[in-house]
């Protein structure tokens, strides 16, 4: 998903995957995917998507701040989610 905010560009194909976040089960209307991004700049975002009932019914682009990024990753269960090697927070 490509998306401007503030007259800048959000990729999820090109910005580095932090880590995925998973609730729910497949076909849960209630149920949604979260994607933590970085992009080049350092910049933050959690790309969303989720059945009707969820906290994502369409497909989102949320700004977060480092701070934010850091306790993200911090409070996932390691068996729920995925990390990249990579930790961004320089």
């Amino acid at each position: 998903m490509r998306t401007i905010i503030n007259k800048r560009s959000y990729n999820t194909e090109k910005d580095s995957l932090v880590g995925h976040r998973i609730f729910g089960e497949y076909g849960d209307s209630k149920g949604y995917e979260e994607f933590l991004y970085c992009t080049f700049s350092k910049q933050y975002y959690i790309f969303g998507q989720g059945g009707e009932e969820s906290k994502y019914p369409s497909p989102t682009i949320t700004l977060v701040r480092k701070t934010k990024a850091k306790a993200w990753i911090a409070a996932m269960p390691k068996e729920m989610s995925t990390v990249s090697g990579q930790i961004l927070w320089q």
